[in-house]
């Protein structure tokens, strides 16, 4: 069971880092778009557009959310079976807590101002994900090659 979870728990990270990541990159598209000089200029159809592809960022966002967070409890019940009852902290995961808090409370804020019905939700929300997308830059950099313990794959 051990290198299959390991193996489960790593493929999962990724595949939800590029999620967010991807989502991050969409994010900066949308806000580019948004303060462009000529959305304005383009027709209802193109605005309401570029407005339903914001939207499907957040759809990147909740899967590499969701994806993050499986990662983090396979990661926590591998680290159970290696290390029995004894607790290891580890650069990578720290890191990688403090990136899953931080999408939590992006998200929340989100949801804080869609119920007040704030028009800027969507573009407040983009800009904290493009951030993101730094942070998980960061991450990999500090998490899998400076301070390496048992994340160093790379």
């Amino acid at each position: 069971m051990g290198w299959k979870l390991c193996l489960t728990h790593g493929t999962i990270a990724w595949l939800g880092y590029v999620m967010l990541f991807m989502n991050g990159v969409g994010s900066l598209v949308y806000i580019y778009l948004i303060k462009s000089k000529k959305f304005s200029d383009l027709p209802e159809f193109l605005r309401l557009s570029q407005k339903v592809r914001g939207t499907f960022n957040l759809s990147y966002f909740l899967g590499g959310f969701t994806l993050l967070t499986i990662a983090i409890v396979l990661g926590a019940l591998r680290a159970q079976v290696v290390w029995s009852n004894t607790f290891h902290v580890e650069t990578k995961t720290v890191f990688t807590i403090l990136l899953w808090i931080y999408y939590f409370v992006s998200f929340l804020i989100f949801i804080a101002m869609k119920i007040s019905k704030n028009e800027r939700s969507l573009f407040l929300f983009s800009l904290l994900c493009s951030i993101g997308s730094v942070l998980i830059i960061i991450n990999i950099i500090i998490g899998n090659w400076l301070f390496t313990g048992l994340h160093d794959f790379l």
